[in-house]
């Protein structure tokens, strides 16, 4: 079966190439005739384009002018800075106010129960002072207003503000 199969193949091929060298060449097909137009025949639209052409021509002989770049490639990221005014920025008065008096470090609260409610007392530093306060003592320019559990809350009687020294 296989070998005839491959003789069929091979008797097709030659047939195929016994009819390709018997059949003649087709035909050149014919020249055509040259159409000569004069310029004064062409079309309005090829006179448009021609004109269209030389406008753009024109266009190159001009190199237009390009602005200098604002972007700086080596700062990505960065907005670009806006140019400053000349004008001068007028100084802004500031009314001076006087330093509050440093407040005290409070180290430690003690607590004593007597006459049935526990009394506290306050151990604050002043630089390398220690001293022991009580709710009404005063302490520099201010006033020991109250002895929380956590914290010392003292009162400056000339400005009536309240200030909260935290245990440290």
């Amino acid at each position: 079966m296989k070998r005839a199969a491959a003789w069929a193949l091979v008797l097709a091929s030659a047939s195929l190439f016994v009819e390709r060298l018997v059949t003649p060449a087709a035909s050149a097909p014919e020249p055509r005739a040259a159409v000569a137009e004069t310029p004064d025949q062409t079309p309005p639209a090829v006179a448009e384009v021609d004109r269209e052409v030389e406008r753009l021509r024109d266009r190159l002989n001009t190199v237009p002018e390009i602005a200098p770049s604002m972007r700086d490639p080596f700062t990505f990221g960065r907005t670009p800075e806006r140019p400053r005014s000349s004008a001068p920025i007028p100084e802004i008065v500031v009314p001076d106010i006087p330093p509050q008096p440093a407040l005290p470090k409070l180290v430690a609260i003690l607590s004593a129960t007597g006459n049935g409610a526990p009394e506290r007392t306050a151990v604050v530093a002043l630089g390398d002072d220690v001293q022991f306060k009580h709710a009404g003592d005063e302490i520099g320019a201010y006033v020991v207003q109250s002895v929380d559990a956590d914290v010392l809350v003292l009162l400056d009687p000339a400005s009536q503000t309240q200030h909260s020294v935290p245990l440290h």
